[in-house]
Formats: C-alpha cells, sequence, structure tokens
C-alpha cells in the first residue's frame, strides 16, 4: 500500500499544473509614473530640513543658470520666501489665533519639489518648483533647435546634480542639470548618454558634449530679523 501511495504521488507530480489566474489590482503611483514620465513629465524633491536647525531662517531663492557652448550667458532668480513661518510675523491681536511650537515657529518648509510638464510650445519648457507651504513658481526656460537640417527639434533632458555637503548660507547648490541632446556625426544619432548624476563643479563627462544646458539650483540667505 505505502509503495501505491508513493507511486500515485509521483504519478500527480507530473500532471500540468492547476489552473493559475493573473488578477487586477489597483493602480498606485508606482504605475503611473512611467506613463508620466514617457509623457514628458519629470519630478524632483529634496530635503531641507537641515536649513531649519537652529533659531535663524533663511530666505530661499531657486536660481536658473543658462549655459551654451560650456560658458555662462545667464542667471535668473525666482524667490520663492522664507523657510520658516514665526508667530511674531502676525499682527500681535491674531497671535493668539494662530498655533505654534514651543519655539514660535508656526510653519517649517522641509521639501522642495521642482518638475517639468509638456509645454504647448515645443520650443519652451515649463518648469514648476514649489518650497512646501510657501510658494510656488513656474519658470518658463527657452530651449534651442538642435536638428542638424529639417524640421526643428527640441529634446532636452534631465539629470540630478551629486549631493553637495558642507555648504555655506550665500552659496548656491545645484540641484537639477537641464539639457538637450546632441547630434553624433559618427553614427548620424542624436544622444544624451553619460554619467546619471552630474558633478556639482560640471566636470562630468556628458557636460562636455551638451551644447545648450541649464543649472537648476537653490540658494539659502540668511534673513536679518528686526
Amino acid at each position: 500500500m505505502p509503495r501505491l501511495l508513493s507511486f500515485i504521488a509521483v504519478l500527480l507530480s507530473l500532471l500540468p499544473a492547476a489552473a493559475q489566474r493573473v488578477a487586477s489590482i489597483e493602480c498606485g503611483f508606482g504605475e503611473y509614473r512611467p506613463l508620466l514620465s514617457a509623457a514628458g513629465f519629470e519630478a524632483y524633491a529634496f530635503d531641507l530640513r537641515d536649513f531649519l536647525k537652529g533659531e535663524g531662517r533663511y530666505d530661499v531663492t531657486f536660481r536658473v543658470r543658462e549655459y551654451a557652448a560650456g560658458s555662462q550667458i545667464d542667471s535668473t532668480d525666482y524667490v520663492l520666501g522664507e523657510n520658516k513661518t514665526l508667530l511674531t510675523d502676525y499682527p500681535e491681536e491674531q497671535r493668539s489665533d494662530v498655533f505654534s511650537d514651543e519655539a514660535g515657529v508656526v510653519s517649517r518648509a522641509e521639501k522642495l519639489v521642482a518638475g517639468c510638464y509638456p509645454s504647448k510650445a515645443d520650443s519652451i519648457a515649463t518648469w514648476m518648483v514649489e518650497l512646501q507651504d510657501v510658494a510656488q513658481m513656474y519658470p518658463r526656460l527657452p530651449l534651442r533647435n538642435i536638428a542638424v537640417e529639417g524640421t526643428p527639434r527640441y529634446h532636452y533632458i534631465s539629470r540630478p546634480f551629486e549631493t553637495v555637503d558642507g555648504v555655506m548660507p550665500g552659496e548656491f547648490i545645484p540641484l537639477i542639470f537641464f539639457g538637450s541632446m546632441w547630434y553624433d556625426a559618427e553614427y548620424g544619432v542624436y544622444r544624451f548618454c553619460g554619467e546619471s548624476e552630474i558633478a556639482p563643479d560640471l566636470s562630468s563627462e556628458i557636460v562636455s558634449h551638451v551644447p545648450h544646458f541649464y543649472v537648476m539650483g537653490v540658494v539659502f540667505t540668511p534673513v536679518k530679523e528686526e
């Protein structure tokens, strides 16, 4: 009897597996992310909590530097505001109605978000920059035609910069590299290949090939309290 049971078990193991199924599940952001990227949406988030330490606060400025042929040709500032809101910012008669912590801080901007979304004009890239709970700005960046001939071609790609340590107040911190593809005459193709993160001093090899690009970053300026 034991031998018969063993024989039956072996036969069963050789049969096809039981019918399996693939069930539908609810889609989250992870499922939409590749679709958004393919449609031209790009997003970056940056942790600003180190600049919230201590009693002081900072004016936060988003700075966009433009480069062509390896040289900086322009720079534009977008003032986002202060990274802390204090109880003393409110009129004295309103302070009893405003919640603050023991240090008298009403709110803190812990995060900076920057993203690009499709523009109605091929030659313009529209970005959104948000300082958490403080302000939003919408830089519109002119693009350059990279086509060697024929129909104009505007194709720009972004890369994050390597993290910069030991930043001092007032220094420019590069966050996002946004540059055009370039034409490789040897192979007859347009390229944007190289490092996945850009060196803060722009020494990455990919930078030397990009004919037109923007460096987007942030500056923290100490606020002089009255």
